[in-house]
């Protein structure tokens, strides 16, 4: 498998809302977990990955409600994009897929989706916050 380096998280990675900030930081923290030589849990990482996907999706969801943000139903169908893709990962890995093959999977869709959602999407959010 190959091992990334690890994530930091950076203050220009802040979107302005600490709630949101603090739970993008924990996605670092799951994405590193992934990226590490350890031996981990494949299994408690993507419980943990669900959990965050659930709790995440609705709190920034019901922020850019609150703030009237124009631009969230766009959001909305990228979190649903990104909750079926892992709903399939999840199933692989419960039907014998193998923990590195979906550990490698994920930690490179993660990085990807970091990419684009959170420093790009989410990011765009941040001047509706003020």
């Amino acid at each position: 498998m190959t091992n990334l380096a690890t994530m930091e998280w950076k203050a220009n990675f802040s979107v302005g809302d600490t709630k949101m900030d603090d739970q993008h930081k924990g996605l670092i923290a799951l994405i590193n977990q992934l990226c590490g030589e350890d031996e981990i849990d494949v299994r408690e990482v993507l419980e943990k990955l669900q959990e965050y996907v659930d709790i995440h999706f609705r709190d920034e969801e019901a922020l850019l409600e609150k703030i009237g943000y124009p631009d969230l139903d766009k959001q909305k169908v990228e979190h649903e994009t990104f909750a079926k893709w892992f709903d399939e990962q999840l199933e692989t890995y419960r039907n014998g897929g193998g923990s590195d093959t979906i550990r490698e999977r994920v930690q490179n869709y993660l990085r990807t989706w970091w990419i684009k959602h959170i420093l790009f999407s989410a990011k765009a959010y941040a001047s509706y916050l003020k």
